[in-house]
């Protein structure tokens, strides 16, 4: 303490004697360097006359009567810089040398100073008007400049001398005052490192050490608690918590650890880590940073979940995941591994995936009756549709106007059944991830010019006003035509049958949308429109809005879905705006130029796969109907 403040009070002297010293040094030397310009200026003007004409003598003359003591020597240089006279050495012959100082001063637009050991030498050139004559030079002593420091050097240590003296009287009475109180300090951070945790203290002294002492009799205190608290925390967390060394070694843990691997407090204090979990189970990389992370305390595992599989005490294995953390600076480092059982997690998950694997294998198996199931229908139907046409002629012919009505409506009804067939075809197709796409360059006023011709009779049915909107000079666009076709009609279609003596639009405009060129197709009606409530099942397969509507409208529920898929396909979208009671508008947007997701083999996308057995027996029942009158010309079975 003695020695504490003693160097308190003589730092500060210390500092103040050297930054002084460094002070009186500057002020000496500027005062040195202004007596060599003020010497120099002096003897510059009194010699041109004497140096231009190189009389030595006058020169030797004028340098004699400086009467300045610290002006060792002077020296007169001609315009070569050859020295004419030197007052240390007056029987040098002028010219006999060449000073480098002098050719220095010559060149130099202003005077030149240069310190060295024992003196100051100072030059310039001197000019007669305004021509150079030679040059002059003085060594100036600094012999005043070591006994100014010193000087000042005794005054700052006396000053030192007598704050340590002060210094020391302080310190003794501020230890006399304060030993006893650290003492019994000591005496009770001593029962504290021994785990003592009611330490009483008796405070004396000054009254700030008192605060102290007082204070610090609360820590241990306070400390125990905040342990026991963190203690119980600790215990009652259902994940494992294990502390281990920078070698792996466990050197604690929480009650959880014990359950989940089923070892006692003893037994777990002598295990490492690697002993829980198995090595095989984790990442080559996780391996050799676990490695690292353990040795030096820093790495990429940190605040990082790892799974892994741990090894129970009776030697089954269990799934878990564990993440690693330093919690002490010092070093060698140690570490909190927090542990979680995942057992139930990883059940969950499996059976999630088994029940995905037997969706989608049930969804195949549904795909693949659909197909079968419509190919197969197709062929009797064929023969149906050829018998019924066949038949309905034969009626009109002979007159027999009931049974050519009759007839009629069974040609109806089977190509309306047809069209489902071939509806939930397209269907099966979509979701098979046959449905290719025909890309062509086709003008798209003609489009939908032939589709509105269509969409126009079935509006017209239900007393509706059908309009278009479409220029004529809309242009091109690069997409498959006979599904943007079936998208039109299947919205044109919808619109029809939920609008009475209402008004039915097809706009299509050109727009940009996400950067790019797109064709808006918009199919707007006045019709029952959908309440929000139902607005989710839209576009959904074999799914309509509500039972009451499917009961006086019927339909399958499909157009809306294969509409849908047929846009994504094409890179497109479609939405709908809708208000119950006043209408909907359906909305489709297509790139102008459609890139296909996966190239197709170049066969028809419209015509779906390749032809089954079923649809080989299909054409071969209408040919052989044809076949029954071959005197009428026949005429192609109609299809939705």
């Amino acid at each position: 303490m003695i020695w504490i403040v003693t160097l308190l009070a003589v730092m500060p002297v210390v500092v103040a004697t050297v930054l002084s010293v460094l002070q009186q040094q500057q002020l000496v030397r500027a005062m040195l360097e202004e007596e060599a310009r003020s010497s120099l200026a002096g003897l510059a003007l009194a010699v041109p006359e004497a140096l231009g004409s190189q009389q030595t003598d006058r020169l030797l003359s004028t340098a004699r009567q400086i009467e300045n003591p610290s002006i060792l020597f002077v020296r007169f240089y001609d315009t070569q810089g050859s020295l004419l006279v030197d007052t240390r050495f007056p029987e040098t012959p002028p010219g006999a040398e060449v000073d480098p100082f002098g050719q220095q001063l010559l060149a130099s637009p202003t005077p030149l100073l240069q310190w060295q050991p024992s003196e100051l030498a100072a030059g310039q050139a001197v000019l007669n008007g305004s021509q150079q004559v030679g040059a002059v030079s003085i060594a100036i002593s600094t012999a005043l400049l070591p006994s100014t420091l010193i000087s000042t050097s005794l005054r700052g240590l006396l000053v030192g001398l007598a704050a340590a003296t002060v210094g020391v009287v302080i310190a003794l009475q501020l230890s006399k005052a304060i030993t006893d109180s650290l003492a019994d300090t000591a005496d009770a951070l001593r029962r504290i490192s021994e785990e003592d945790w009611s330490p009483e203290v008796t405070v004396t002294g000054p009254a700030e050490v008192a605060q102290v002492l007082t204070a610090l009799q609360k820590v241990p205190r306070s400390l125990q608690h905040k342990l026991a608290r963190e203690g119980a925390i600790i215990s009652a967390v259902y994940d494992g918590v294990i502390s281990v060394d920078h070698q792996g070694q466990i050197i604690a843990c929480n009650p959880a650890v014990r359950r989940m691997f089923g070892y006692s407090q003893q037994a777990m204090l002598q295990l490492r880590v690697s002993q829980l979990i198995q090595q095989w189970s984790l990442h080559k990389k996780t391996r050799h940073d676990l490695t690292s992370y353990f040795a030096i305390g820093d790495g990429t595992l940190f605040d990082r979940l790892i799974e892994a599989v741990a090894v129970h005490a009776d030697g089954h294995e269990f799934p878990i995941e564990w993440a690693v953390t330093r919690i002490s600076p010092a070093t060698p480092p140690s570490f909190a591994i927090i542990v979680h059982n995942i057992t139930a997690r990883k059940r969950v998950e499996e059976d999630l995936r088994q029940a995905k694997n037997a969706a989608e294998a049930a969804s195949r198996a549904k795909t693949a009756f659909l197909t079968n199931m419509s190919h197969e229908l197709r062929t009797p139907l064929s023969a149906i549709l050829g018998y019924a046409e066949l038949l309905h002629d034969e009626a009109r012919e002979s007159g027999q106007l009931n049974l050519a009505a009759d007839l009629a409506k069974v040609e109806k009804s089977a190509h309306h059944l047809l069209s489902l067939i071939n509806t939930l075809l397209d269907m099966a197709r979509v979701e098979a991830g046959q449905v290719e796409l025909q890309i062509e360059s086709f003008d798209i006023a003609s489009l939908v010019m032939g589709v509105a011709d269509t969409s126009r009779i079935l509006a017209e049915k239900n007393g509706n006003l059908f309009q278009l909107d479409c220029s004529e000079h809309i242009g091109v666009m690069e997409a498959d035509r006979n599904k943007v076709q079936q998208i039109l009609l299947n919205l044109l279609s919808n619109a029809a049958k939920f609008t009475r003596n209402g008004t039915i639009t097809l706009s299509v405009s050109r727009i940009s949308h996400q950067g790019g060129e797109h064709i808006r197709f918009a199919v707007a009606d006045s019709g029952i429109g959908i309440d929000e409530n139902h607005l989710h099942k839209l576009f959904q397969p074999f799914i309509q809005v509500s039972m009451e509507i499917t009961h006086e409208y019927g339909g399958s529920g499909l157009g809306l879905a294969i509409s849908k898929s047929f846009c994504e396909l094409m890179g497109g979208q479609i939405d709908v705006q809708t208000e119950f009671g006043k209408g909907s508008t359906f909305t489709v947007i297509l790139p102008s130029k459609v890139v296909p997701s996966s190239p197709g083999s170049g066969a028809d996308p419209g015509t779906g796969p390749s032809p089954t057995v079923a649809d080989v027996a299909q054409d071969a029942t209408v040919a052989r109907i044809r076949r029954l009158r071959p005197q009428d010309a026949p005429q192609q079975p109609r299809r939705d």
